[in-house]
C-alpha cells in the first residue's frame, strides 16, 4: 500500500482499535506491514490489538505493543557453531540458496 491507500488502512486500524476498546496504541505502516506501538493494561488488550490490526491488506502486523507490569524478553543470540571458515577467502558465496 502506498500513499491514500496506505493512509485508509491505517485509519481503518485505529478506527478497529476504537470498536475494541484498545487505547493506547498507535498504528503506522512500516515496510508494507502495519506496526503497532504504545502501552496497554492487559494483555488481553494486546492480542486484541493484534488482531484488530490484521486483515486489512497489509502483509503482516507488527506487535510491539508492550503491556504494564510485563518486561519484554531478550530475543535469544544464536551461539557460534565453529570458526572453520573464518579468514579465508570466497571466490563466491551463496545466500539462502533454498529450493
Amino acid at each position: 500500500m502506498t500513499g491514500a491507500m496506505a493512509l485508509m488502512g491505517v485509519e481503518a486500524v485505529h478506527t478497529r482499535l476504537r470498536r475494541a476498546g484498545v487505547t493506547g496504541v498507535t498504528a503506522h505502516e512500516w515496510r508494507q506491514s502495519i506496526r503497532l506501538e504504545g502501552m496497554v493494561p492487559a494483555w488481553r488488550d494486546f492480542v486484541a490489538a493484534g488482531y484488530a490490526a490484521a486483515g486489512q491488506g497489509y502483509r503482516g502486523v507488527v506487535n510491539d505493543v508492550r503491556v504494564k507490569g510485563i518486561e519484554p524478553q531478550p530475543l535469544p543470540v544464536p551461539r557460534r557453531l565453529d570458526d572453520a571458515l573464518e579468514g579465508r577467502g570466497f571466490d563466491a558465496v551463496i545466500i539462502g540458496g533454498g529450493i
